[in-house]
C-alpha cells in the first residue's frame, strides 16, 4: 500500500489530464475517489492537510440509520443509512461493529413508546433480511436491567435496537487506501490556491503548492469540491463573493473514564433542550455527545468551549443521576463541523437536513455539501452519476476494505513495541506525514490514552524521523506541535467559569 512518498512519485508519471480531480480528503472525497477509480477513471485527490483531518475524524463515530430522522419523516435518509450500515458491516468488519443501543422513554419527554415502536419497525424493515439485531420493546424494569445507571423517575419503558460503532478517521483511511489500490493518486498536504480555465471559461485544472513548497498545476476534465466545512472558501477561489451554500453546525463530544460512567451498552440520552444524544462505552472510556449549534467562524479556528462541556455534563447527570460528573472528570474533548446545506426557512440547527446537495457553478466547478458518514458510498455513487461519470443504479459491490494493525477499541495504553509498529506502518502504508497524523488519527492517542499520548510522543517521533529523514530540529518541532495540539484541546478549561 502507498505512502505519501509513493504518491508523489506516482505524479511524475501522471497522465496529461485526469478524468477527475477531487479536493478534500474526508470521507466524501475518498469515497468518490474509491468509486471513480474502481470504475476505471483517472483520479487525483488533493487534501490540504491529513486525511480525515476535519469533520471525518470528529463525528459521533457511529454507522447508523439515524433513528432521530424518523421524527422528521426523512425516510429516504433513514432507509439509505440503514442499508449502507448493513453493507459496511460486510465491507469493514474490523472497523464497523454492531451494537445494541438502549433507548429509554420518559413521561415528561416529547416521545411516546408507541412512536418508538412504530419507528423501530420501519428501521428494521429497511434493514431487510440482513438485519442482525431486530429491535426489542422493553418495560421500564427491563430498561433498568439493560442499563442500571439510567434515571428511573418517570421511566415508561423503551427499546433495544441495532446500530454500529466505528472509528471514523480509520474508516476514512481504509477507504483512501482502497482508492489508491484501485489506481487513484491520493496526495495529502497539498494546498489548492486556484483554478485554470479553458478558452470558454470552464474549469480545466487546479494550481497550488505542496507542503514542501513545490508549486503544482494539474489538468483535468472535472473538478469536485468536497472540502466539507471549507467548500465555500474553495468556491470563492472560482467565484469571489458567491452566496454561501453552507450553514455549518458544531458538534462537541467529551470522554470520561469508564469507571466513572460504566455503561454496558450505547445509550440514548437527551440534552437540556430535548436534543437526542448518546453515551457510548469504548475501551477504558465512555464518550458523550453531541451538541448542535451554529458556527460562523473560520473552520480552522473551531474549538470546544466551556459552555459545550457544561451542556453535555448537564445532560449526562440528568440521564444518569447517580454519577455526578464534573469538569474534573473530563479526559478529552473534540469538536467537529457538520457541513450542512443552508435552508431557506428559519429551521434550527437540529432540523437542518443531513442529506447532500451537488451543485455546478457557471464555470463547471462541482461542489458537494452535506451528507453523512454512514451513507458515503451511496453519496459517492450519486455524485458520480449526477456528473455523468458512472451509470445510474446502486453502488458497485466492493471487496473488503483494507485493514490496519491498530486495536479496536483503542487500548488504554500502548506498549513501546506497539507504538513503534504503529508509527512505522502509518508512514509506510498510512499516508502519515506529521506526528499528529499518527497520534491523533491513526492511533487515537489524543482522545483515548492517558496523558493524551504525550508520553508516547518522543518514541513515535523518533520512529517517524528514521523513516522520513527528519533532522533533530525537525523532530523536536513535531513533538512541540503535538504538545500544542494537546494544549488546544484543553483550552476550554482556561475559560472563565
Amino acid at each position: 500500500m502507498p505512502s505519501r512518498s509513493d504518491m508523489l512519485a506516482a505524479l511524475s508519471g501522471a497522465p496529461d489530464t485526469y478524468d477527475l480531480i477531487i479536493l478534500g480528503g474526508g470521507i466524501t472525497g475518498v469515497g468518490v475517489a474509491w468509486q471513480a477509480a474502481t470504475a476505471g477513471l483517472k483520479v487525483l485527490l488533493l487534501e490540504q492537510g491529513d486525511l480525515a483531518g476535519g469533520t471525518s475524524s470528529s463525528s459521533t463515530k457511529l454507522i447508523h440509520g439515524g433513528i432521530r430522522y424518523l421524527k422528521q419523516f426523512d425516510l429516504h435518509l433513514v432507509r439509505e443509512g440503514v442499508q449502507e450500515r448493513e453493507e459496511l458491516i460486510r465491507l469493514a468488519p474490523a472497523l464497523v461493529h454492531p451494537a445494541e443501543f438502549v433507548y429509554p422513554i420518559y413521561k415528561e419527554g416529547a416521545e411516546r413508546l408507541w412512536m418508538l415502536r412504530l419507528g423501530l419497525r420501519v428501521y428494521d424493515w429497511f434493514a431487510g433480511k440482513q438485519n442482525l439485531h431486530p429491535h426489542q420493546i422493553r418495560t421500564a424494569a427491563e430498561i433498568l436491567t439493560d442499563e442500571a445507571l439510567l434515571r428511573s423517575d418517570g421511566l415508561e419503558g423503551g427499546a433495544r435496537y441495532a446500530d454500529c460503532v466505528t472509528d471514523d478517521a480509520r474508516l476514512t483511511l481504509a477507504v483512501a487506501r482502497a482508492a489508491a489500490a484501485a489506481g487513484a493518486v491520493i496526495l495529502t498536504y497539498a494546498q489548492v490556491t486556484g483554478f485554470t480555465y479553458d478558452l470558454e471559461g470552464l474549469v480545466n485544472g487546479v494550481t497550488g503548492e505542496l507542503a514542501e513548497g513545490t508549486p503544482f498545476r494539474y489538468a483535468t476534465r472535472y473538478v469536485l469540491n468536497a472540502t466539507g466545512p471549507w467548500v465555500d472558501q474553495v468556491r470563492w477561489l472560482d467565484q469571489p463573493g458567491a452566496r454561501p451554500i453552507l450553514r455549518p453546525t458544531k458538534g462537541v463530544h467529551l470522554t470520561v473514564e469508564r469507571e466513572r460512567l460504566p455503561l454496558q451498552r450505547p445509550t440514548v440520552l437527551f440534552g437540556p433542550d430535548g436534543r437526542l444524544m448518546f453515551g457510548i462505552p469504548r475501551g477504558a472510556r465512555t464518550y458523550l455527545g453531541t451538541t448542535d449549534t451554529d458556527w460562523k467562524g473560520d473552520p480552522a479556528s473551531l474549538r470546544v468551549e466551556r459552555a459545550d462541556v457544561g451542556y453535555i455534563l448537564t445532560a449526562a447527570n440528568h440521564a444518569f443521576p447517580g454519577v455526578s460528573l464534573a469538569e474534573a472528570d473530563v479526559r478529552s474533548v473534540w469538536a467537529g463541523l457538520r457541513p450542512l446545506v443552508a435552508a431557506s426557512d428559519n429551521a434550527g440547527p437540529s432540523q437542518l437536513s443531513r442529506d447532500y446537495r451537488l451543485t455546478r457553478s457557471a464555470t463547471g466547478l462541482y461542489t458537494v455539501a452535506g451528507g453523512k458518514l454512514t451513507a458515503f458510498r451511496a453519496m459517492a455513487h450519486g455524485i458520480l452519476t449526477q456528473m455523468d461519470l458512472v451509470p445510474k443504479g446502486r453502488p458497485a459491490a466492493h471487496d473488503l476494505l483494507p485493514t490496519d494493525p491498530f486495536p479496536f477499541p483503542e487500548a488504554a495504553d500502548w506498549s513501546p513495541a506497539a507504538v513503534t509498529e504503529a508509527a512505522a506502518w502509518s508512514v509506510k502504508e498510512g499516508f502519515a506525514h506529521h506526528l499528529s497524523d499518527v497520534l491523533v488519527r491513526r492511533t487515537g492517542q489524543l482522545l483515548w490514552a492517558p496523558q493524551a499520548g504525550l508520553h508516547q510522543a518522543e518514541r513515535a517521533a523518533a520512529v517517524m524521523a528514521e523513516h522520513l529523514g527528519w533532522t533533530a530540529d525537525q523532530t523536536g518541532m513535531e513533538i512541540e506541535a503535538y504538545r500544542q495540539c494537546v494544549g488546544r484541546m484543553e483550552a476550554w478549561r482556561r475559560e472563565p467559569q
